[in-house]
């Protein structure tokens, strides 16, 4: 059972290799066994991976797309920035904790769980930069000459706020 970038089979045991100090052909070293440790924690490590890949990809997007709605909209954003409010109040480790409980233990449910509590944190940074470029001059010409809202938020506030 070999995973994609690992040098060395994890479940290879190799003899004549045990307990090797790290060196070019084993990274890490060998266990008593002689398996590459380098191998087994890439291996062990692919979960985890994942999980914090999933949950700051998601919780980017999903902050990214509520600051900047709540930035540009006032009837929106009071209702949203209550929202994200009343989430950060919760501490995380509880409501994630929770999350998991009511929907089961899988690897979707947990990124879920995870991302739900940093999502505030995002939108809140992402609406604080757009209120600021709200108020920009080219913004204002932009509403003036009747761009679409849709058109305001992709091509001149979200260019201007990835940074």
């Amino acid at each position: 059972m070999s995973f994609l970038w690992s040098p060395h089979d994890v479940t290879r045991l190799i003899v004549a290799d045990r307990l090797k100090t790290p060196q070019p052909g084993f990274w890490f070293g060998t266990d008593h066994l002689g398996r590459d440790i380098f191998s087994r924690t890439l291996y062990g490590g692919r979960i985890s991976l994942l999980v914090g890949l999933g949950v700051a990809v998601f919780s980017t997007l999903a902050g990214l797309m509520i600051g900047l709605i709540s930035g540009y909209s006032r009837p929106v954003d009071a209702v949203m920035m209550r929202i994200m409010d009343g989430l950060m109040a919760i501490p995380e480790i509880l409501l994630a904790v929770t999350l998991v409980a009511i929907t089961g233990a899988s690897i979707q449910n947990v990124i879920v769980a995870i991302t739900i509590p940093e999502i505030p944190r995002v939108a809140r940074l992402v609406r604080s930069v757009v209120l600021m470029i709200r108020e920009e001059p080219y913004v204002e010409a932009a509403i003036s000459v009747g761009t679409g809202i849709r058109k305001m938020l992709f091509r001149h506030i979200l260019p201007n706020s990835l940074t």
